[in-house]
């Protein structure tokens, strides 16, 4: 009988170890998210967050703004498109 032993085989130890470490990395990561915009207000008249059910987080003074985010703004926050066609004031 011809049974296949790791212990026998330490490289194939490695490899299948190699194999599962890059497989695990890749799966962690994320796509850069591609910019929107940024504000041209002071910190903290914006806010956002990546998903419903996600934590709102604080967007500082001349930040960029990433798509497919939900923004919330108190009055007077401003932002601006990626090339300054568009413009928000809230």
């Amino acid at each position: 009988m011809n049974t296949l032993c790791i212990h026998r085989r330490p490289w194939l130890t490695a490899a299948l170890l190699a194999a599962t470490l890059t497989v695990a990395v890749r799966a962690e990561e994320k796509p850069k998210a591609v910019v929107a915009g940024h504000t041209l207000t002071d910190t903290a008249t914006l806010l956002r967050r990546e998903a419903f059910g996600k934590p709102w987080e604080i967007v500082k003074e001349k930040e960029d703004l990433p798509a497919e985010q939900l923004i919330l703004g108190l009055p007077r926050a401003k932002l601006e498109s990626k090339n300054g066609a568009v413009k928000l004031i809230f």
